[in-house]
């Protein structure tokens, strides 16, 4: 007997459906979990083995329902995907449009062009999508929430985008006054820049490395940061905004302070 379960945090599943193939002397059965915004996951448990084993299936079940009051969720696992047809674009990326579907356009966005440019994310919950090294990232998050943001324009943050970075101590302030939604995380070793497109990171980010570098001012990265979105929704050349003009550190950079006492 193969069983193949796979559980990620904070999600919420509402109901259990039991599926076999009953009257089979061999069967299979795939217990399907749907969330309040339709299906979000799959546990699949399959098995040769005699009609009478389904009930042993049921109880199963039971005790996946009994796991949703600690916020689990029962998801593909990569042995269930090969050969299972469920790519970015297949069934669980079907049932991953589907979660999507109440949150703000802005969150829908995001989350289509990451799978669009990245494929399907590592993690899909009801609140957020994550992904983890893709690209020049470390991890990305969409949110199905949004967060006003009125620099350099009014627009709401709903893609964050993390690297390992490590910013000089007498900068971290410059960072702040440059842009709110650009965060430090100094025990970590890193930076993350929250926007709504990717290319809006990038462009956080790169003009926050000349900041942290002593390259260029906070106001003066606050006046590049306006030319460069400007150049770039007018479909004219804004280097700063198609990628990471620097190349992000793999580790290495987290700060664990010192003690004292």
């Amino acid at each position: 007997m193969q069983q193949l379960l796979q559980f990620r945090p904070n999600c919420f599943i509402s109901r259990v459906k039991l599926l076999s193939k009953a009257g089979q002397r061999s069967c299979g059965a795939g217990i399907a979990l749907e969330g309040p915004a339709n299906a979000v996951s799959v546990l699949e448990i399959s098995a040769l083995a005699p009609p009478v084993l389904i009930g042993r299936y049921m109880r199963v079940a039971k005790t996946v329902i009994g796991l949703i009051g600690l916020g689990a969720t029962i998801s593909c696992s990569p042995a269930m995907q090969s050969g299972s047809g469920m790519g970015s674009m297949g069934t669980m990326g079907r049932m991953d449009m589907r979660v999507m579907d109440s949150w703000p356009k802005a969150s829908r966005e995001a989350a289509e062009f990451m799978m669009k440019t990245y494929g399907a994310p590592a993690e899909m919950t009801a609140t957020k999508a994550t992904w983890g090294r893709t690209g020049q990232w470390k991890q990305t998050v969409v949110y199905n929430y949004e967060v006003q943001h009125d620099f350099p324009a009014p627009h709401t943050d709903v893609m964050q985008q993390w690297v390992d970075y490590r910013v000089p101590s007498d900068k971290v302030d410059d960072l702040s006054m440059y842009d709110g939604s650009v965060v430090v995380n100094r025990t970590n070793g890193e930076i993350s820049a929250r926007c709504d497109i990717e290319g809006a990171n990038f462009l956080a980010l790169n003009l926050a490395h000349e900041v942290a570098t002593g390259a260029r001012t906070w106001t003066d990265a606050r006046q590049k940061y306006g030319e460069q979105i400007k150049m770039m929704k007018a479909g004219q050349p804004a280097p700063y905004t198609v990628r990471l003009m620097w190349t992000p550190a793999m580790g290495g950079t987290a700060d664990p302070d010192r003690p004292l006492m």
